[in-house]
């Protein structure tokens, strides 16, 4: 321990007493080192220091630290594994939309059944003679022909698919007149049921009409005939007024149902 400054009469007292004992040199005076003093309080923790770089990421494999390398190059495609367990169904996903028409087909030819198929006749007969006996009356002049399934130049209707059609005319009579559809089917000895007659005593016109349902195979054949009533030719009709035979197509009939 230096000394310092002290009242000057203890001053010169102790500067006396060290120098007798050697303690006060050139440089000052010194005394015995004392005893070490007790432990201090711990201080206060010190700042946080700056982040440190991040470091090379490890695997752990069991109890062992691998530390994992710098990425390497991809390696080749492997082969490919079994097909796995066919997955759960899932949900039925929103409606598309709607697909671009298609080509157009090509026009059919009424050989086969179908409820597409359409059949239909009207046809006036505008001639200036009575018909012929036994011969197929002729309507020569069409009004409604669809498909042209009646031929104005004989009189005659031709099926082009197998159906039951519907068949009727009316005619004016000037005369006695008895008409009756044909076919290859019917009876053609007998007129009855058939044939419808005006028996027409008074010269006048007047009408007389008939119809009837039949079912015809593909190419079957229907007209109108003037026929004999006892013994006498009923073919008078009128040639001054327009005569119609019409018919049509009811419905088609497949050959397994016929």
């Amino acid at each position: 321990m230096w000394c310092g400054s002290a009242p000057k009469g203890r001053v010169l007292l102790w500067l006396s007493v060290l120098l007798a004992s050697g303690l006060c040199g050139e440089h000052g005076c010194r005394v015995k080192d004392g005893t070490d003093g007790h432990v201090g309080a711990p201080g206060r923790d010190g700042r946080p220091g700056q982040k440190g770089q991040k470091g090379e990421s490890v695997v752990l494999q069991g109890n062992t630290v691998v530390v994992r390398g710098s990425k390497g190059e991809q390696g080749e495609r492997g082969t490919p594994g079994p097909m796995g367990p066919k997955g759960f169904r899932g949900e039925l996903g929103d409606q598309g939309l709607p697909g671009l028409p298609g080509l157009k087909g090509p026009k059919g030819d009424g050989s086969k059944p179908s409820g597409e198929y359409r059949s239909a006749f009207s046809a006036l007969r505008t001639l200036k003679q009575h018909p012929k006996l036994d011969q197929a009356v002729v309507f020569n002049k069409v009004l409604t022909n669809v498909n042209q399934d009646y031929d104005p130049s004989t009189g005659r209707f031709r099926s082009k698919i197998q159906g039951v059609y519907y068949f009727m005319f009316h005619a004016v009579s000037s005369g006695d007149l008895c008409l009756a559809f044909k076919n290859i089917h019917l009876d053609q000895e007998e007129v009855g049921g058939l044939a419808f007659c005006d028996y027409n005593s008074w010269g006048q016109d007047q009408v007389l009409s008939g119809g009837t349902v039949l079912q015809l195979k593909k190419g079957e054949e229907v007209w109108l005939e003037a026929v004999q009533e006892q013994g006498k030719s009923f073919n008078k009709m009128s040639i001054s007024s327009p005569s119609i035979f019409s018919g049509f197509l009811i419905f088609p009939v497949d050959e397994e149902q016929a």
